[in-house]
């Protein structure tokens, strides 16, 4: 057994000299039996504690005193004959130790650092581009000794990038072994012009009980994966906008995807603020709905209507939000004229 383990097993005690706590090989830490090695017992000025004692002064004086120097003196004599308390610490933690260095040669030899594996080129030249969108694949037949060979160039290519991933996240061998699974698994057959899709990967590997998340990584760093599942912002904007014309829903999810995201003069906007300008302006859209096909056929007089009934702050924001619509609208082209350059809604302090 090694020293490491038989120190783990031992209860944590006091030292009998300096009375550091810690796990200790024997009633004294390491420094002091060596210090008790290097010089003679006697009575402690400081202490006065019979012990081991280094000019007059045993080593927990010592060591208080180069707390106490630490920083303004390169020694810690001058400061011996000033301690009037002692400050208890954890032993072997003023200097921690090497257990993982070998002596001799053989610890002064420099680690040997393995290199990472060059990543394996993608299959290259002319491939026959597919007659049919590819359908969804059954991989209820898959079979990891028969599928999991060498023989499949996109499968080497994807556990190359998995060492590599692994290596980077510090991902244990029971990962890495779960992840290589369900590559394998996902890989099966594949084609020069497949890509895995993620609507794909759920049911393949939840079956399995195998990692998605992880492997789907993997999968997008090899350039195989086709990530086909739908954001939920464009999930909340169709649920919203059902009941509103196509023409008029087109140019105000072309407006609210550039609040979201942003634009080549326009920073991204909070979702808190997207889901508030939507929310203001959607009953005036649906009243819209009932009258326009598009937003081009609204004018200044209606929206005039739209905001007359308002008051306050509701009228404030709703008029801010129908210029960002427009301005919107006629940068774009998608409308000719602004119907809303002129509204003016007066904030309420």
């Amino acid at each position: 057994m090694s020293r490491s383990l038989r120190d783990s097993a031992k209860p944590a005690v006091s030292c009998v000299a300096c009375f550091a706590w810690g796990i200790l090989p024997g009633r004294r830490c390491r420094a002091c039996f060596s210090f008790k090695t290097n010089h003679a017992e006697g009575d402690c000025v400081g202490c006065r504690l019979k012990v081991p004692v280094k000019k007059e002064y045993c080593r927990l004086c010592w060591h208080q005193a180069g707390m106490e120097s630490r920083g303004i003196t390169r020694t810690a004599e001058p400061y011996l004959e000033k301690i009037r308390f002692q400050q208890l610490f954890l032993a072997d933690l003023q200097y921690p130790r090497q257990s993982d260095v070998r002596p001799g040669k053989a610890g002064r030899r420099a680690p040997q650092i393995k290199p990472a594996p060059e990543p394996v080129p993608a299959p290259s030249g002319w491939v026959q581009p597919p007659l049919f969108d590819q359908p969804p694949r059954d991989f209820a037949g898959f079979d990891r000794f028969r599928h999991s060979g060498p023989a499949n160039a996109h499968l080497v290519q994807a556990r190359r990038q998995l060492t590599l991933i692994a290596e980077a996240r510090g991902w244990s061998d029971e990962v890495v072994d779960d992840v290589d699974h369900a590559l394998a698994v996902v890989l099966s057959g594949h084609a020069e012009t497949d890509t895995v899709r993620y609507s794909e990967l759920i049911p393949a590997l939840r079956q399995r009980g195998l990692r998605i998340g992880r492997a789907a990584e993997v999968l997008d760093a090899a350039g195989l994966l086709h990530d086909d599942r739908i954001p939920a912002f464009e999930t909340w904007m169709q649920r919203k906008l059902a009941d509103v014309a196509p023409g008029i829903t087109t140019d105000v999810q072309a407006w609210l995807r550039t609040l979201h995201d942003g634009g080549p003069r326009t920073r991204p906007r909070d979702p808190a603020t997207v889901w508030k300008y939507l929310n203001a302006i959607l009953p005036v859209l649906t009243d819209w709905t009932t009258r326009f096909d598009h937003l081009r056929e609204v004018t200044a007089d209606d929206v005039q209507t739209a905001v007359a009934a308002l008051r306050g702050h509701q009228r404030h924001h709703v008029c801010v939000v129908l210029r960002s619509l427009f301005s919107h609208g006629k940068q774009n082209g998608t409308i000719f004229r602004n119907p809303a350059a002129r509204l003016r809604g007066r904030a309420v302090s």
